[in-house]
């Protein structure tokens, strides 16, 4: 009896132990709601089909890739737990997409990537700098007179609770984004989308 007795307290004592020896992970800084550069699409309402890429341009220039500064330094890395957007049309019909994140500039040549052009998402090429992405598919109106819709974005990497590593574009503090629709939608003209960011370093 008394060897069960002192086997159970030692045991108890080899658990706190352990305990005490857990690691632990320190947080430095949270960046909250960081808006990206704003994609204003051209001064049409041209339907889009599903899986085609959003962007300034038109069919004479390929698309240029929005940037975030999220990173404390150059290159830095950081960790992504949040993302929303904002488009100035009022629509919410089938009006869901996915913003592409990449720590390099995504290739947009060798084929040409115009506004209205299929993307299913990252090239081949572009992989090794692929983040994640965020798919933003419930629209909301905006609590206001503005006309303007918005959306809770939800992160694709569900094996570490939904937050997307992301590393800098080399010399400089920002991460690049593509913005694609994920279903038929019709724009309003000149339809501005602006992405925002969280997360922590």
């Amino acid at each position: 009896m008394l060897k069960i007795i002192f086997g159970v307290v030692l045991y108890i004592f080899a658990s706190v132990g352990a305990c005490a020896q857990a690691p632990t992970v320190t947080i430095g800084k949270y960046f909250t709601n960081v808006p990206g550069s704003v994609i204003t699409r051209t001064a049409n309402t041209t339907a889009y089909s599903a899986n085609e890429t959003v962007c300034a341009a038109t069919s004479v220039t390929v698309c240029v890739p929005g940037t975030i500064q999220i990173a404390s330094v150059n290159g830095g890395i950081q960790f992504i737990n949040r993302v929303a957007l904002l488009k100035s049309g009022s629509s919410t019909t089938t009006a869901t997409f996915t913003i592409w994140f990449f720590s390099a500039a995504p290739g947009t040549a060798s084929p040409s990537q115009f506004d209205a052009t299929a993307y299913t998402g990252p090239r081949a090429a572009d992989m090794p700098n692929y983040i994640g992405s965020a798919t933003c598919g419930t629209p909301v109106a905006t609590s206001d007179s503005s006309a303007q819709v918005w959306y809770e974005c939800t992160l694709s990497n569900p094996n570490t609770g939904n937050v997307l590593d992301a590393l800098a574009i080399t010399g400089t503090r920002n991460i690049d984004y593509l913005l694609s629709v994920t279903s038929a939608y019709t724009p309003a003209s000149a339809e501005t989308f602006t992405p925002y960011v969280s997360g922590f370093y």
